[in-house]
């Protein structure tokens, strides 16, 4: 786990100054850290770096060609996402009823971080031929989210797990989209 000192107010800007500071002074470090899954099934590796009522830091490792399913981090969490390492596509989705046909995809390198606002259906990718490594920051920590299937048609809503299909202790409510 980290040793962070939090500002006294978390938003956008004080987080995002948080995850590039640490970018910039303990990048090889944290990439170190990052776990890998090498099934389809848990497209990418979780390890939690840091966590209070406050603010989780979730360190994800994505192997090349995996990727997680369109999801929400809820309704109270925002998010900010930085590639420590390879290159990421980040695609979001303007809605479940829009579909896959207006979503938006943006490559994002090392170094770059992309903001995930409260209740923004998103997914991430590892297309690149290297591994992916992530800091994920979320204010405040995830308590439930919401899983969408790849065809977007159906809905879970969990607590606990990752992006993809859910496991049934974690499903809290299942729904048609």
């Amino acid at each position: 786990m980290l040793d962070i000192s939090l500002p006294m107010e978390l938003c956008c800007e004080s987080v995002a100054t948080l995850v590039r500071g640490l970018f910039l002074s303990r990048r090889k470090e944290i990439v170190g850290e990052a776990l890998f899954s090498n099934d389809p099934e848990k497209p990418y590796g979780r390890t939690v770096l840091f966590q209070n009522d406050r603010l989780e830091l979730l360190l994800t490792g994505w192997n090349p060609g995996y990727g997680c399913w369109p999801h929400t981090h809820g309704e109270q969490s925002e998010g900010i996402v930085c590639v420590f390492s390879g290159d990421g596509t980040f695609q979001t989705f303007p809605s479940s009823e829009d579909g896959k046909d207006n979503a938006k995809t943006k490559v994002l390198a090392t170094g770059k971080t992309i903001v995930v606002p409260r209740s923004q259906i998103h997914s991430m990718r590892n297309d690149g031929a290297e591994q992916l490594v992530c800091l994920h920051a979320y204010w405040p920590p995830i308590g439930e989210m919401c899983i969408y299937n790849p065809a977007m048609t159906c809905a879970w809503w969990v607590s606990g797990g990752g992006a993809w299909n859910p496991e049934a202790e974690h499903i809290i409510e299942k729904r048609s989209v």
